[in-house]
């Protein structure tokens, strides 16, 4: 499929690094593209001396950026910093796989945003596969605990709060993104999940669009159960990054402190691992190394912001019935009303589809046909048998242990 030259120019880029089989499958996913990648970039840092026999095998449209070793993320903005002259970038790492439709499907979809407010990056969903890109049974505990990440957004909460409660939006190879907007927010660099980040701040922005098609084929590593100190520490780290990140936006747009206000009461004590009281001592603390001055100067940016000049309902409520207040139990009873809401939202469509399927189904009036007939004929037993000829019921004799004599 060849592109005019209006249309908008996509590349993709591939770290080829730690060497790895994998590399050249997830390489030749690219050449079954309906919209191919009008440029392929490889990443090398010296590690892979394959890198050129890839590079070869892919043929025209594919490029070696060598790149000093470091982070991932550090070298991702280089590659963005030399991609100018392309208007879309898309990742793909070794072990995952596009499916055909996946560059033309997102490349649609970050065009149907508002113009005036465009969608930046798209991410799309998923298929859990092994290290071969063979789709793992339903049951494996991988496809179970994907399909768990994305059941929220289901259920019609916003996309903000779907990201707090997990990070359904997977691995890299699901960022799709404009460049300039990479190239004006490069990932943070020191951050161990620094595209979940850039996820997060696209999304709180309502610069997310989320495509509800398995257009990823993503090869999961093994689950780990349970939080480290690091683990926490670098949970805990990604918020900080990530308010760094928003900067102005949370003192200007009450749209983006609403939505990050939303994501992070969703992420509090669930499968994001985020808990809020670490994070509340840790803003705490910050607070508490910042001058006086300082600290009114900010009070005074928030107390003026439109949004905090209306009062919440639930204080109006208060202040009429003069009934005490308890905040958290209020946020609480919202969370597990929102619960339950989803929950019997998710039993009305399976009762629905159960309904539509036996609705002419023979067998189930065959056996409604059985079962009353059964019960007429027992009910026509138990009148037969009147109590005058019902035998009382024949009491077995006690044995008492002298009664049992040893066998010869």
């Amino acid at each position: 499929m060849s592109q005019s030259p209006q249309s908008p120019r996509v590349a993709v880029v591939m770290p080829a690094f730690p060497r790895s089989p994998a590399l050249k499958r997830s390489l030749a996913s690219l050449r079954e593209q309906s919209r191919p990648a009008d440029h392929v970039l490889l990443l090398d840092d010296g590690s892979n001396k394959d890198v050129a026999a890839l590079r070869d095998e892919f043929g025209a449209g594919a490029e070696i950026l060598s790149i000093p070793p470091g982070s991932l993320p550090a070298a991702l903005n280089k590659a963005v910093e030399h991609l100018a002259t392309y208007q879309f970038v898309s990742f793909l790492q070794g072990g995952d796989f596009y499916a055909p439709a996946r560059l033309e499907r997102c490349l649609q979809a970050l065009g149907e945003g508002d113009e005036r407010r465009p969608f930046v990056l798209a991410i799309t969903g998923m298929e859990i596969t092994d290290s071969r890109g063979k789709a793992l049974p339903p049951d494996d505990a991988k496809v179970v605990r994907f399909a768990r990440l994305w059941e929220p957004g289901k259920a019609g909460i916003s996309t903000s709060e779907w990201l707090g409660l997990g990070n359904f939006a997977g691995p890299l190879s699901n960022v799709f993104a404009r460049r300039d907007h990479l190239a004006a927010n490069p990932f943070v660099e020191i951050a161990a999940s620094f595209h979940h980040l850039a996820t997060v701040a696209a999304a709180v922005q309502e610069l997310l669009v989320v495509i509800d098609e398995p257009l990823l084929l993503h090869h999961a590593l093994e689950l780990h159960q349970g939080t480290s100190l690091r683990g926490g520490q670098e949970i805990l780290m990604d918020q900080l990054h990530l308010l760094n990140e928003l900067g102005r936006k949370l003192a200007d747009s009450p749209l983006t402190r609403r939505n990050f206000a939303a994501f992070h009461r969703a992420a509090w004590h669930n499968i994001s691992g985020l808990r809020e009281d670490l994070f509340q001592q840790t803003i705490m603390r910050l607070a508490a190394a910042v001058p006086l001055t300082e600290a009114k100067r900010m009070a005074g940016e928030i107390i003026r912001a439109r949004d905090a000049q209306n009062l919440p309902a639930h204080l109006e409520d208060a202040a009429q019935t003069g009934a005490a207040l308890d905040l958290p139990a209020y946020a609480a009873a919202l969370q597990k009303a929102r619960a339950e809401l989803a929950e019997a939202q998710r039993e009305n469509r399976r009762l629905a589809k159960i309904a539509a399927t036996i609705q002419g189904s023979g067998w189930v009036r065959f056996g409604a046909w059985v079962g009353d007939r059964s019960a007429r004929r027992m009910m026509e037993m138990d009148e037969e048998q009147s109590p005058e000829t019902t035998s009382p019921p024949t009491s077995t004799p006690r044995v008492r242990p002298a009664d049992i004599k040893p066998s010869a």
